[in-house]
């Protein structure tokens, strides 16, 4: 795909070649540079979908055996606490036991507290 953009811009306006020995290797790029460039696109687009597609896969299988392995009931959790899990590297994970503050706890603390009882 390169090639071809490449010899779009630079390339010569004009060859010459001899029919008994036809193009060289560079002149070939020079001729058919569309051709090149339409082939290079469709190279890149299907290796990004088959990535897309393997890497889908994999995200997939990692969750299943994530949630396999996590195998923990909403009841089983503390009462306020929630469970989060955080992915550190690729393959690491943090899972956390959250403390949740009720409503009423977080405005406590927010009440403003007179000059004199500090």
């Amino acid at each position: 795909m390169v090639l071809g953009v490449v010899s779009l811009i630079l390339g010569p306006d004009r060859n010459y070649y001899t029919e008994a020995h036809g193009f060289d290797f560079v002149q070939f790029f020079q001729v058919f540079p569309g051709r090149l460039l339409c082939i290079g696109i469709v190279l890149t687009g299907v290796g990004s979908a088959l990535d897309s597609q393997v890497m889908s896969r994999y995200r997939a299988a990692l969750q299943d055996e994530l949630d396999a392995a996590i195998d923990i009931a909403e009841d089983a959790l503390p009462e306020g606490c929630m469970l989060t899990v955080a992915q550190k590297t690729e393959h690491v994970y943090l899972i956390s036991l959250i403390r949740q503050q009720a409503p009423a706890a977080a405005e406590r603390d927010m009440e403003p507290v007179p000059a004199g009882e500090q």
